[in-house]
């Protein structure tokens, strides 16, 4: 999943889907134009409509078919889902 999809968040999930033992499930942003951006993205690159896409990053840690979690917020917002992510065993 990417948590923060403006542009450097952006920028980091394009680096992703560069790599095939990489699949990107789910993107995560306050901002609906970087949100939708992103899902976007990530469709075209694996042709499909699967990406989902959340406001709440809440929401994104319930999936279970979460590994990892990529992370590109503003400096005072990295703390609070870096705990929530690592609470539920997620790199």
């Amino acid at each position: 999943g990417c948590l923060g999809v403006g542009s450097q968040g952006t920028g980091n999930m394009k680096g992703f889907l560069q790599h095939k033992d990489f699949q990107i499930v789910a993107v995560c942003d306050v901002d609906k134009a970087h949100r939708d951006n992103a899902a976007s993205i990530v469709n075209g690159a694996y042709e499909s409509q699967d990406c989902a896409s959340y406001n709440d990053f809440r929401e994104l840690l319930e999936r279970s078919d979460l590994d990892v979690l990529s992370i590109a917020l503003p400096d005072h917002w990295h703390s609070i889902p870096s705990i929530a992510a690592a609470n539920k065993k997620l790199d």
